[in-house]
C-alpha cells in the first residue's frame, strides 16, 4: 500500500533515498522525483571573501608586505579573493606626466611589467602553496583599474605596437585570475565588484562619500580606486535586505606625490568579509600595520625604518 505524500516527504526529509523510499512504500520513483520538489531548499552556506585594494606597484617601492597579504589569505582560506585592480602602476604609460619631465625619467614599460609580475608572484606564492592539497579551490578575480587602463589608452594613441605589448604581459592568467575588464562590473554574492563606479552620463568616477554612491547604485558594492577607507549601509525599503557600500584604495606602504603630506595619511590594509549572503556581510578591517606585527615581530613604521630611506616611511603612522 501507498504511503501518504507527508509521510514519503518525511521520509526524504530524513535523507533517506528515493529508491530506499520507493521500496519502502510502493511508490514510483517517478512520483517521488515530483513530490521531492515541494521540499523545502536549504539555505545557501554563506561565504567568506577578502578583498585587496590597490596596490600600484612599480619599480623601487617596498612590496614586502604583499607576501604577508598573501600568507593571511591563505590561512583565512577565504571562498573569494577580490583584486580591486591597479596592482600595476604603469608610470610609464601616464599620460598625466609629459615625456620628458621629471617624473617620466628613467620609466620603462618592461620594468612596469616586471615589477608587478614579481610583486604578483611573491604574493600568490603563499596561496598556491594552501590550494595543493586540493581541498581549497577559491575563486580569484581582479577588477582592471585605471592604471592598467594606461596600456589600453596608449595603444589607442600608438597602434603600431598592438599585439606587441598589452594585457597579456599581466601575470594574472598565469595564476588562475580571472580578469574583469576596466569598469565592467562582477557581481558575486549580490556584491557588485569594480575599480570604481562611473556616472552613465559623462564616464566619470563617482565622488562623494560611499553613502552617496549607495544611493545612486541602490545595490551593495565594493571599489578601490580612492585611498580611503569608508563603509555605508542601509536597509532597501523595498526589499527590506541590507545593502553595503565599501570603498577601500590602499594596500601599499610607498607615499603618492600627487596626495601630498596629508593625503597619504589613510587606511593601508585589506578587507574581510564575512558571512557573505545576497550582498550583505559582516566587515573586519586588517591593516598592514597588523600583518607587520605578525610577521616580522614589529610595527610597519619600524620596519620600513630598517630597510628603507626616509621617503618611504615618514609619511605611515
Amino acid at each position: 500500500m501507498s504511503a501518504s505524500k507527508s509521510a514519503v516527504l518525511s521520509m526524504l526529509a530524513d535523507g533517506l533515498s528515493q529508491r530506499e523510499v520507493s521500496r519502502r512504500t510502493g511508490v514510483s520513483r517517478k512520483t517521488l522525483y515530483r513530490w521531492a520538489e515541494d521540499l523545502p531548499k536549504p539555505d545557501a552556506a554563506p561565504r567568506r571573501h577578502i578583498y585587496v585594494p590597490d596596490t600600484q606597484v612599480r619599480q623601487g617601492v617596498p612590496t614586502d608586505h604583499l607576501p604577508w597579504v598573501g600568507k593571511y589569505i591563505a590561512k583565512m582560506k577565504p571562498d573569494v579573493i577580490v583584486l580591486a585592480g591597479d596592482w600595476y602602476d604603469c608610470p610609464s604609460m601616464s599620460t598625466h606626466d609629459a615625456p620628458g619631465s621629471r617624473t617620466k625619467e628613467g620609466a620603462r614599460y618592461v620594468d612596469d611589467i616586471k615589477a608587478g609580475n614579481d610583486a604578483l608572484d611573491a604574493f600568490m606564492k603563499p596561496i598556491h602553496a594552501a590550494k595543493a592539497g586540493g581541498a581549497w579551490k577559491p575563486e580569484i578575480h581582479v577588477t582592471l583599474g585605471n592604471h592598467c587602463d594606461r596600456i589600453r589608452r596608449w595603444l589607442e594613441a600608438n597602434p603600431v605596437m598592438d599585439g606587441a605589448i598589452g594585457y597579456q604581459d599581466f601575470g594574472f592568467v598565469k595564476h588562475g585570475i580571472k580578469v574583469h575588464d576596466f569598469l565592467c562590473p562582477v557581481i558575486i554574492d549580490g556584491i557588485a565588484y569594480s575599480h570604481y563606479w562611473a556616472a552613465p552620463m559623462t564616464g566619470r568616477a563617482y565622488g562623494g562619500m560611499a553613502s552617496t554612491i549607495l544611493g545612486k547604485l541602490g545595490h551593495s558594492f565594493t571599489q578601490g580606486h580612492r585611498q580611503v577607507f569608508e563603509y555605508a549601509s542601509r536597509n532597501s525599503q523595498v526589499t527590506g535586505h541590507e545593502i553595503i557600500g565599501l570603498i577601500a584604495g590602499a594596500c601599499y606602504v610607498h607615499a603618492e606625490p600627487y596626495l601630498g603630506y596629508q593625503g597619504n595619511s589613510h587606511f593601508r590594509g585589506i578587507v574581510v568579509k564575512n558571512e557573505v549572503r545576497d550582498g550583505h556581510y559582516d566587515l573586519m578591517r586588517v591593516s598592514l600595520d597588523y600583518l607587520a606585527r605578525q610577521n616580522v615581530g614589529m610595527s610597519l613604521r619600524k620596519y620600513l625604518e630598517s630597510k628603507y630611506p626616509k621617503s618611504s616611511w615618514e609619511h605611515i603612522k
